[in-house]
């Protein structure tokens, strides 16, 4: 039933774009940096590309999902358990992390749908009937019908961006700047990892790569899929920073202020559209994010799907993304906060995809060699900018 309830395993990828923490991170980088930072989504695209398909290829030779397959046939109990730590580290907390910042995004939909119907609901009640509502849909197991009609309106909300970014008239020039000459210091360095949290989504490479056996008959259509899915959220992202580049300088503190960015093209509507597209990234993202940990969790323990533990771990997570979302008052800060947590988990996934990549397989040794040199240039590049936020973060 999970697996039916996506359009395809590269579906997956499309939806970690698309979510509240792309749009609110994308909108940040473009007000305050320009087209400075689209280097970032440039490189992480490519980034995700690679290692999408590297998990995906390697599930598809071994016909197992990658936990199984990070964990099978490993004979030492030390290394076994301290590879269930980093993989609980950068997909539990990661994806606790997301789905507070999930709940936040649709949050600020559901006030600003509310603020335009003249009611008034606190925060608290807003996010305990979005909780439950997830937490029923997490129970009934079939959410594709959902989960479509909410993918077409943040489509929509995406495409209105596309158009924008042509509504503004960018310089190009400057454009072409920002995505082949990189600008790194330590005033843009959390936006670079934030960018880079919100793109390089540790739980797709474990749900699309659990999804892909029941897909795919051949291994350029998963090629294909994936470069697709993957490169459609990239040009979304570079499309909402461009746009909000136009109110470049702007302080933007309060969702209700990102309407600016569409009303030159679609005046008053343009706080629907806003307000509609966060509510439906948001709920998509927060039904994904703990089901991807729930599916993953059963993985590495031999569980089977859809019992007592799949339900535990998925409301867990739904269960502590509610809590931080409760406690902190300001959304986008919150998002924020979810995207460079990510960012800096990422030497964690580098190093669960070196031991993947290292385990037997039936897929071409020599391809396998040119994917090791790439991935630890990736991994360095990925403890470059961990080490760079950290020290960002405690002002060293």
């Amino acid at each position: 039933m999970i697996g039916k309830s996506f359009f395809n395993p590269a579906f997956v990828v499309t939806a970690a774009f698309i979510g509240p923490g792309t749009i609110t991170m994308c909108i940040l980088t473009g007000t305050n940096y320009g087209f400075d930072l689209l280097w970032a989504v440039l490189c992480s695209t490519l980034i995700t590309i690679f290692i999408q398909n590297i998990a995906a290829r390697i599930s598809f030779y071994s016909k197992k999902g990658l936990a199984t397959t990070i964990l099978g046939n490993e004979k030492n109990k030390i290394l076994k358990i301290l590879l269930i730590c980093l993989i609980f580290s950068s997909i539990f907390i990661g994806n606790s992390a997301y789905e507070a910042g999930n709940l936040s995004g649709t949050l600020i939909g559901t006030n600003g749908i509310l603020n335009l119907l003249s009611i008034k609901l606190s925060n608290f009640i807003q996010l305990t009937i979005l909780c439950l509502i997830i937490v029923i849909i997490i129970f009934i197991n079939n959410y594709k019908i959902l989960s479509n009609i909410l993918m077409l309106i943040v489509a929509f909300m995406s495409l209105s961006f596309l158009i924008s970014s042509f509504v503004t008239k960018p310089d190009f020039i400057e454009i072409l700047k920002g995505l082949f000459i990189p600008s790194f210091n330590s005033k843009n360095v959390l936006n670079v990892v934030g960018i880079m949290g919100t793109t390089v989504v540790p739980y797709n490479l474990f749900l699309h790569a659990a999804l892909v056996n029941k897909k795919y008959k051949d291994i350029n259509s998963i090629k294909l899929d994936t470069i697709i899915a993957v490169s459609i959220g990239g040009v979304i992202s570079i499309c909402i920073i461009v746009t909000s580049a136009s109110l470049q300088g702007a302080n933007i503190t309060n969702p209700s202020e990102i309407r600016g960015l569409l009303e030159p093209f679609y005046g008053n509507i343009s706080n629907w559209i806003i307000n509609l597209g966060f509510f439906c990234a948001g709920l998509t993202s927060s039904i994904t994010a703990p089901i991807a940990a729930a599916i993953i969790f059963c993985e590495c323990f031999n569980l089977k799907l859809n019992g007592f533990y799949y339900k535990l771990v998925s409301i867990t997570v739904v269960l502590i993304g509610f809590i931080f979302s409760s406690i902190y008052t300001l959304p986008i800060q919150i998002i924020l906060f979810a995207q460079v947590a990510n960012g800096i988990l990422l030497p964690v996934l580098g190093v669960l995809l070196f031991v993947l990549i290292n385990k037997k397989t039936n897929e071409p040794p020599k391809k396998n060699d040119y994917d090791k040199i790439i991935l630890l240039l990736i991994e360095l590049f990925f403890i470059f900018l961990c080490v760079s936020s950290i020290l960002k973060i405690f002002n060293v």
